[in-house]
């Protein structure tokens, strides 16, 4: 999301209010991550194999997907509009009763922030 928002230019497009969809999709035990945005960037996504400061605050999300997903990931460009999609697909087994999450919809059970 964050190299959608930073390099996509919002706003360059026909209505003047070019969208970001995350879209998540579940099956066969992977989750499917995909970022569509509406950006005229023509060049291929790239992984920075060796970032120049590893404090630096930037330049290590596609190599942190690509790690998370094995490097089970892509992009595509839209034929009909500007943007593309940018995709990983990562293993995900069925959740476990002892996965579950927190109830937090009462306010005085739920987790202290700070």
């Amino acid at each position: 999301m964050t190299n959608a928002l930073r390099h996509a230019r919002p706003g360059v497009g026909p209505a003047a209010v070019d969208p970001l969809v995350l879209r998540l999709v579940a099956y066969g035990g992977l989750l499917r991550v995909e970022v569509m945005d509406a950006g005229l960037t023509i060049e291929a996504p790239r992984v920075r194999a060796d970032p120049a400061c590893l404090l630096t605050e930037g330049g290590r999300g596609l190599a942190i997907v690509s790690e998370l997903s094995g490097g089970n990931w892509g992009y595509r460009t839209h034929e009909r509009r500007p943007g593309r999609t940018v995709w990983c697909e990562i293993p995900a087994g069925p959740p476990s009763p002892e996965d579950s999450l927190p109830d937090t919809s009462d306010p005085r059970t739920r987790p202290r922030v700070g």
